[in-house]
This record gives C-alpha cells, structure tokens and sequence, in this order.
C-alpha cells in the first residue's frame, strides 16, 4: 500500500474507477473517513447515525465510481454523496426534536491531555453551533471540515453563490456574537475545532473497511 499513499485523491479514485481495487479502496477510506464521520456526526447529534451514514456513503462510493470524472476534485464527489444521505436522513426526521449534535461526545472522547476548560470551550462552541440552522450548520461544515469551496457548496445546497456566502458570513457573525459572552477567544476556538473524536470503536469498524470491502468484492463478481 505504500506506493497508494503518495498518489492524490484524484489520481486514486480515477485509478479505483477502473480497476475496483481494494488496496486503493481502502487507502481513501483511510484518508476521508474521520472527516466524514466528523461532519456526519455534527448534522445527526447521533454518533451510530453518523457512522451508518458514512458507511453507506463508502457503499455509494464503490456503486457509483463509474459516474466519477476523471480530474474532477474528488472530496467534493465525495462530500456530494455524503451530503445527499445527510440531507435525506434530516428530511426523514424532519418532525423529530433535534438531539445535541455528536460533537459533545467527541469533546467527552477527545485525547486524555486535552484540559478541563478546553473541553468546557468546545461544549460552549458546540452550544453556540447549535443555535444555527441546519442549512446553516451544513454550509459551515461543508467549508471548515469538507474543505469545499463555495462555489461547490453553493451547487450541493441548491444555493446561488452570494447567497451561500451571505449565509456563511452570517452564520459566522451570529457564531461569534454568542461566544462573545463566553470565555473562548479566537484561538481557543480554532483549537475547539480541530479536536477529533478517537473513538476506538469507529477505528475498528472502518480500520478494515469490511462491509464495504465485502460489498466491492461481490459487485466485482458481477463485472
């Protein structure tokens, strides 16, 4: 596998497209799952929701890698896909009451050095998150965890480019005046949001990749 990890995500996923092959396969599950159960966790504030989300984004993936054009940014392909199974979940529960989001729990699941108070701002800063709109929540998302770029967002929420920065900018205002009466600072926050949830259990399950594994092996019977 080591020759894999020096290819880009374009070069492998083009490369996976035609060949199906499990090496490469696993090699971007590796690279995108914790991202992705990251940014499921934050919309579903259920942490067995976010991970069948990204399970079945993986399935998705490996059903509809022929579709994959070559060259095309491929964490934008791939958070599409993720987006779309967000957005149909949300809607089925549309009626349900909101839970806290799964950032909560990956503040409590965070690394043993991480201090009381940076827990407590990550709490505040999950608190304040949360306040916003779901379409808010998930341009925000799609920006600081996807990596995507405005103009692809704009695309995935069905939104014009200027409106999907106003709603970025907003959001960002209306995060900043609540945690104007908190005690994070900038910083503190940039910090808050880069803490990973290091779940072992979410290691073990997408470590070996083996539903979606097992899936690949099956379509490849049928080529």
């Amino acid at each position: 596998m080591g020759e894999h990890t020096r290819l880009n995500d374009e070069v492998l996923m083009a490369s996976f497209r035609l060949s199906a092959d499990e090496k490469l396969f696993e090699e971007l599950v590796s690279r995108h799952t914790q991202r992705a159960l990251w940014i499921a966790k934050a919309m579903f504030g259920n942490e067995t929701a976010a991970e069948d989300a990204v399970q079945e984004c993986f399935l998705r993936l490996i059903r509809a890698r022929h579709s994959y054009e070559p060259g095309r940014r491929f964490i934008a392909w791939f958070s599409t896909i993720l987006n779309n199974i967000c957005r149909d979940e949300l809607l089925r529960r549309a009626h349900e009451p909101l839970p806290e989001t799964g950032m909560v729990a990956a503040a409590n699941g965070s690394p043993a050095d991480a201090s009381a108070e940076m827990h407590e701002e990550f709490r505040s800063a999950h608190a304040a998150f949360c306040e916003l709109l779901v379409e808010d929540r998930r341009i925000l998302l799609l920006r600081i965890h996807g990596g995507l770029e405005f103009s692809e967002i704009a695309a995935q929420c069905g939104l014009s480019l200027e409106a999907t920065r106003k709603r970025a900018y907003r959001a960002m205002q209306r995060l900043r005046q609540r945690l104007a009466s908190t005690r994070i600072s900038g910083s503190n926050m940039e910090t808050a949001r880069k803490v990973c949830p290091e779940d072992s259990c979410l290691r073990s399950r997408f470590g070996d990749s083996q539903p979606a594994v097992s899936a690949l092996a099956e379509e490849k019977k049928h080529e």
